[in-house]
């Protein structure tokens, strides 16, 4: 398992991520509307048990 192969990437994985991104930017900035995406480590979250 000595070979390996250089695999060039010339577009962004994330190309149709960030469209979509823009494209919600641009809805909510038309509605006046400010989002916030929070985030935190895991674990520390509210647990829901059934």
């Amino acid at each position: 398992m000595s070979e390996f192969k250089i695999i060039e990437v010339k577009q962004s994985v994330l190309e149709n991520n960030d469209r979509d991104a823009e494209m919600l930017r641009s809805e909510l900035h038309a509605c006046h509307t400010f989002l916030l995406n929070l985030m935190s480590s895991p674990g520390s979250g509210i647990s829901v048990s059934a």
